[in-house]
């Protein structure tokens, strides 16, 4: 069986130059929201590809690469706007309450000596002038965002016509993400929903790793069918996901459907939830879930879905992460996930204690942090029994040493590539010191791509056990068809001849038409049918590392602290804060359920969409 980590300096931002097809699945590390980086996946493992008519692909990609990187552009943009609308909105206020008082006072005889200091206090003219201007500034603030939202409309047309260009190379693949599919620092949720959803169309199985980014957008969703708003639970900081408020903003200016996005959840996306996933081989079991987390989290979150758990062989330990789906499956379908991931009572979620991950094991699995003290010999056992086990994971930059454990979050696609551009400018210009070269490496990681190719499959997988990803695809159904069918018009044939030879001749002779048109059926699917080879390796080989000597990117301290995934401090300060979950009281206060929804980082904003209204 085929198992191997592809590691490399891509460039998820090039229409890709190598192809190099998959064994049968495709496991992605930390998507980071980025829609771009899950299109080039898919291209680059030949799971989809532009249709023939595209002339020049290169350049069909780089438009997707430029409405994406606008689309982020506009949402910082349209963010800034609220902002000023809001901000004027008071401003205009307590200038109309300034001049209400100053004309009550000029009309009053007498005044008292306090309205007399008042009333020299108030220049009408300034007033008058100031409560223009911010009138006018309210006026140009609205035009921009009206010129914004024709602006998203044209971009939502470019992507509709970039979606029309693709089709299906391989049907067959699974696609695996190990998480932070949405609500992470990408462009817009949108994109990737529709990326989904054309996959699901098209029948290519997705398993989607339930994460703490993921969590957000799910709650979101919750909401949205709820409440009718899409409103996240708040654990991560705005500014760490500015792809949701993307998708927030397409909803609250009516660019596309809030029946479409449920359609589009509904459809590719709830089924595809797991809270862990597995695949078989001959020696062992390999588990993926999004956080590092313990063996023993497995048992913890059985116990709290009500499955009974069995490891004592590996396919028992499958068998139990199945019916743990099943019952998450069942969460997912009522809209019950915020139920399970969201906690009132003040702990750190990346570093939960032993009562805590028992009380809260799926907050634990999709929040936890490693590091070298956590990596004790019963934690991540390298075997169980008598089969051998296999971590794979993303959500933590910290590598572990031990060879039975991948870690497939890599910092690529995370932030923009303007901001990236930007910091290595600066650092450029720093003095040689050790933090510029620690934050160079850092940079240099930007372009490093980690993707897990497998043959392996769990239990009940449907995905073609090893190929090389065909150019037509041939199902083993469609080939025992064929055989059937060249056995059934065989036959035919047989008794065609015998009928034909007796006084039944004219039945005879129909049985032998049937007979031949049967058999060219047959002989047409045999001959399109393309045999899927079974690739297998050493069992030693599990991990084909291609590492390469990374290339200058770019990113400025704050950026670059978000790329390492790092906390430097325990501090909650909105400017430094990366993947700390926001504690329930430290959350923004958020509008009611029957006002406009928000779409920004700052409850100010929020104020302001409602206002605009």
């Amino acid at each position: 069986m085929v198992s191997k980590l592809i590691e490399k300096k891509v460039d998820i931002y090039q229409y890709p130059e190598e192809f190099e097809g998959n064994s049968g699945s495709i496991t992605i590390g930390d998507l980071h929201g980025n829609a771009v980086k899950l299109a080039h996946v898919l291209f680059r493992h030949k799971i989809i590809k532009f249709k023939d008519e595209v002339s020049n692909p290169a350049e069909q990609y780089n438009q997707f690469v430029t409405t994406y990187e606008k689309m982020a552009d506009y949402v910082s943009l349209y963010d800034e706007q609220l902002l000023k609308l809001y901000t004027q909105k008071e401003k205009a206020e307590e200038y109309e309450k300034s001049i209400e008082l100053y004309h009550r006072l000029k009309d009053k005889d007498p005044r008292t000596p306090d309205e007399e200091f008042q009333l020299a206090d108030l220049d009408i003219t300034i007033l008058t002038d100031s409560l223009k201007e911010s009138k006018r500034i309210t006026d140009a603030a609205n035009r921009t965002l009206s010129n914004i939202v024709a602006e998203y409309k044209t971009m939502i047309a470019q992507f509709n016509q970039f979606m029309g260009t693709l089709e299906i190379d391989d049907q067959k693949a699974l696609v695996r993400l190990i998480g932070d599919e949405f609500a992470d620092r990408g462009s817009n949720d949108y994109f990737t929903l529709r990326l989904l959803g054309f996959l699901h169309d098209n029948k290519v199985e997705v398993h989607t790793l339930i994460s703490n980014h993921g969590n957000e957008f799910v709650t979101g969703y919750e909401n949205l069918i709820n409440r009718h708003y899409l409103e996240e639970v708040g654990y991560v900081h705005p500014q760490q996901k500015p792809s949701f408020a993307g998708l927030r903003i397409l909803l609250d200016e009516q660019v596309i459907t809030e029946s479409e996005v449920t359609s589009l959840i509904n459809k590719a996306y709830k089924p595809s939830l797991k809270i862990l996933d597995y695949t078989l081989n001959e020696d062992g079991i390999t588990l993926f879930t999004h956080a590092p987390v313990r063996f023993d989290s497995i048992q913890d979150i059985a116990s709290q879905l009500g499955v009974d758990y069995d490891d004592s062989t590996k396919e028992a330990l499958a068998k139990t992460i199945d019916k743990i789906n099943q019952q998450f499956a069942q969460i997912v379908e009522e809209n019950r996930v915020h139920e399970y991931c969201t906690v009132d009572d003040p702990m750190d979620l990346a570093d939960m204690s032993l009562e805590e991950r028992k009380a809260y094991p799926l907050i634990y699995m999709i929040w936890n942090r490693w590091n070298e003290n956590k990596e004790t010999e019963d934690a991540r056992p390298a075997s169980n029994n008598d089969y051998k086990i296999h971590y794979v994971h993303g959500h933590d930059p910290f590598q572990s040493p031990m060879q039975h454990i991948t870690n497939l979050d890599t910092p690529i696609g995370k932030g923009s590539r303007k901001d990236v551009e930007v910091t290595r400018k600066h650092l450029m210009k720093m003095p040689d010191s050790l933090e510029k070269d620690e934050l160079l490496e850092t940079i240099n990681n930007i372009m490093r791509y980690k993707v897990l190719d497998s043959s392996d499959k769990g239990l009940t997988q449907e995905h073609d056990a090893g190929h090389t990803a065909p150019t037509k695809s041939g199902s083993l159904s469609d080939y025992r068809t064929s055989i059937i069918l060249g056995i059934s018009s065989a036959a035919g044939l047989l008794l065609g001849g015998a009928l034909a030879a007796t006084e039944l001749a004219p039945a005879g002779l129909a049985v032998l038409g049937t007979a031949v048109f049967t058999g060219l059926i047959g002989y047409g699917i045999a001959k399109v049918i393309t045999a899927a080879p079974i690739d297998t390796l050493n069992k030693d080989s599990e991990k084909e590392q291609l590492i390469q000597e990374q290339p200058e990117s770019s990113s400025s301290t704050a950026i670059l602290e978000s790329l390492r995934g790092t906390e430097k401090t325990q501090s909650m300060d909105k400017s430094q804060e990366d993947e700390k979950p926001v504690p329930h009281s430290q959350l923004f206060s958020k509008a009611e359920p029957d006002k406009s929804p928000s779409i920004t980082s700052s409850e100010e904003s929020q104020k302001a969409m409602i206002n605009r209204q």
